[in-house]
């Protein structure tokens, strides 16, 4: 599932951004901000591939909390876990949190580490990861892509 989103919302951006022309890319810059459209990409990618019903959904690396105004209002009966494993961001992804019922206080989860020791119940329906792996150290990559026993849900290889 994983795997399937980031090739999703990748793909989609990558051909998206690519088809734009410099003015376009600069007039988008601009007026929304890129953040604004690698926004709509992942919400786009993430309909296409998950159940409209209620769901968890873990984000890992949550940065700044500027992918979660985008979650929280497209997935309203979503429950929302974000992370990131620099503590130092966890209180501005909290105030991005707060504004929102669906979504809970934000979590200190370093990808390479056992899934186990994870700060969060192993129930999730996706764990997404927007811009993480360009910055993660090989080993918090490949945690990611790996399956992570004991998350558990339709899309996993056991569940």
């Amino acid at each position: 599932m994983l795997v399937a989103l980031l090739r999703a919302a990748l793909g989609s951006i990558t051909m998206r951004v690519a088809s734009l022309t410099r003015a376009q890319l600069t007039h988008t810059r601009t007026s929304r901000g890129m953040s604004s459209l690698a926004n709509e990409r992942t919400v786009e990618a993430l309909r296409r591939h998950l159940p409209s019903s209620t769901g968890r959904l873990l984000e890992v690396g949550s940065g700044t909390g500027s992918n979660l105004t985008s979650l929280a209002l497209s997935f309203r009966d979503w429950h929302i876990q974000p992370s990131d494993m620099d503590a130092s961001l966890l209180p501005k992804i909290a105030t991005a949190a707060e504004q929102w019922s669906n979504v809970a206080a934000p979590v200190r989860i370093d990808a390479a580490s056992p899934a186990d020791d994870w700060p969060v119940e192993p129930s999730f329906d996706c764990i997404l990861a927007v811009n993480v792996c360009h910055y993660a150290s090989p080993q918090a990559t490949r945690g990611l892509v790996r399956p992570r026993p004991p998350f558990t849900g339709p899309h996993t290889r056991d569940g």
